[in-house]
């Protein structure tokens, strides 16, 4: 984590170019997400918009429609193009103000598919540490896909806070993001081989973008939206939370560490803080200093709730978009129960705030990490993945992607991050853009028929067909007996069913596939080698 942290910080500071077109104050302003190189969502209405002085007519013109708004009293101005045609012709959008005559021109606009990509670490994984980084950076020409890395505006990133030459690791002007903003920091950039913006964009988005575009044929626009150690409340409104009783605990823990911050600023800076003060003087010159230590989550502004919508959604929100890819969870494994509640919250919220409708919403369930042993007591990764599961089950419109074979038992931000994009591209291509020719899922689970002393389960997204591996039998199967006891069952795959029993349980009452942390054996596939997803099941409490 040390490590990741000092990485983040020069990732951020590589895409840190603000790309706010700017007048003089009180003048012609555009958000930062409208800059040189950007993709516009083609068939839907556009949104345009921004601040300039009060009272005075905004012109935009583009593609040969030309439309004018007048800003309002405190200068926001809004301008709704009309559906767009995909189009890979450099255009120029120009934005004109009539006082003053001022003018902003953007220039190599596409016209296409515009996807947000979001979540914490995982999501924000740079390419250049993902496994096939390397390849895929000296192959990324790829003029048609776009990248736009944002980050909070400077005065609003915790980043900014991590000085790693001086004492002042994490300042006394504490100030989570509070209030929504009109702009955060950022600028497009096409894809190119070896460029800083592609070693440093999301390796999970890269792929998938570079499949869609390669698959759709049209112009490909990807927004990296996330930041690493942040649990889902960060990223959902107050206005949500709030409406919500079962989100008291969010309110409740946050008193708690406004309450005992100062303890806990002298509690890491006397057992963090101090250590690393004296081991980076006692460092020789010319030799490599220690990383400087991650200020525990009590002290971050970014575990404080809704501090990135504000920051990072609510800015982003007018801009036309076709869906969202999502890869977060770990930050909320210590509440796994609440997450089902929690993420289909976040849903709502954000589809309620761009006013698109239900549009799709893919996801990554957590991969294998951590113990191989299974329980319930023992397993939050697991029960949070079940969380996200009936998130899927519940919501409309939502995709996951299973990743319970491509983690690492010891590593929070596993390397391969290829199979991650492309398994969410096959939720988009299939679910979204209607090819039904490719199975965008492994089997997950629909219901289980508890016959005697036999249990068949029954699944969705079989594809060809449920397999194992060639020479295996199926592993990672669990029963329960009569008295909650779980027992290692043997299976069988009959037909798109799997039949799971144990010699000594003769009515059993519950079934899990998975159960754990890193759980070993978890070899059931559809023979298109997609992975099922963990999984349990209780007797008389199966839908």
């Amino acid at each position: 984590m040390k490590r990741w942290a000092v990485f983040c910080l020069t990732v951020t500071l590589l895409f840190s170019a603000s790309a706010v077109v700017d007048g003089a104050e009180g003048g012609l302003r555009l958000p930062s997400v409208f800059s040189d190189h950007m993709v516009l969502q083609r068939d839907i209405p556009v949104p345009v918009w921004g601040r300039a002085t009060p009272g005075s007519l905004v012109t935009v013109e583009f593609a040969g429609q030309r439309k004018t708004a007048e800003a309002d009293p405190e200068g926001a101005w809004r301008i709704v193009l009309d559906p767009l045609l995909a189009s890979a012709e450099p255009r120029e959008l120009t934005v004109l103000s009539s006082i003053g005559n001022q003018k902003s021109e953007i220039i190599d606009v596409l016209v296409g598919e515009v996807w947000i990509c979001s979540g914490q670490s995982n999501m924000y994984l740079p390419l250049v540490l993902s496994e096939r980084g390397k390849e895929s950076i000296d192959t990324a020409d790829i003029p048609n896909l776009r990248l736009l890395m944002i980050t909070p505006r400077k005065e609003d990133s915790f980043l900014q806070t991590l000085r790693v030459e001086t004492s002042a690791m994490f300042p006394s002007n504490y100030v989570p993001v509070s209030t929504p903003r009109f702009d955060f920091r950022g600028q497009w950039a096409p894809s190119q081989a070896g460029s800083g913006k592609v070693k440093s964009f999301s390796g999970a988005a890269f792929y998938f973008g570079r499949r869609l575009c390669k698959e759709l044929g049209v112009p490909v626009g990807l927004i990296q939206m996330a930041e690493g150690g942040t649990p889902a409340e960060s990223w959902v409104s107050e206005k949500q939370l709030q409406s919500r009783p079962e989100f008291g605990y969010i309110y409740e823990r946050q008193a708690l560490w406004e309450k005992n911050r100062e303890q806990y600023r002298k509690k890491f800076e006397t057992e963090a803080l101090a250590p690393w003060r004296v081991a980076a003087s006692a460092a020789s010159a010319g030799e490599k200093k220690p990383q400087p230590p991650y200020p525990p989550k009590e002290l971050r502004p970014n575990w404080m709730a809704s501090s990135l919508y504000n920051a990072l959604v609510f800015p982003l929100s007018s801009y036309a978009m076709r869906g969202v890819i999502w890869y977060q969870g770990e930050s909320n494994t210590e509440k796994a129960d609440r997450y089902q509640l929690l993420f289909s919250a976040l849903i709502a919220d954000w589809r309620q705030l761009w006013g698109q409708g239900n549009f799709p919403f893919y996801f990554v369930q957590l991969p294998n990490y951590g113990s191989s042993e299974s329980g319930l007591a023992l397993c939050p990764w697991a029960e949070l993945r079940e969380a996200q599961l009936e998130t899927h089950r519940s919501v409309e419109n939502t995709g996951m992607a299973v990743t319970i074979d491509i983690g690492e038992a010891g590593n929070v931000h596993p390397a391969n991050k290829h199979d991650v994009g492309n398994r969410l591209a096959l939720w988009a291509l299939n679910n979204t853009y209607g090819r039904k020719d490719l199975v965008c899922s492994g089997p997950l689970y629909r219901s289980a028929e508890f016959l005697n002393d036999r249990i068949v389960l029954h699944f969705d997204y079989v594809g060809g067909g449920l397999t194992v591996p060639p020479g295996e039998s199926l592993g990672s199967v669990e029963i329960a007996d009569a008295k909650g006891l779980w027992h290692s069952a043997r299976g069988g795959i009959t037909n798109d069913t799997v039949v799971v029993w144990h010699d000594a349980v003769s009515c059993p009452q519950g079934v899990r596939y998975a159960w754990a942390g890193n759980p070993e054996h978890a070899n059931l596939y559809n023979r298109e080698r997609l992975p099922a997803s963990p999984f349990q099941a209780v007797k008389n409490k199966d839908k």
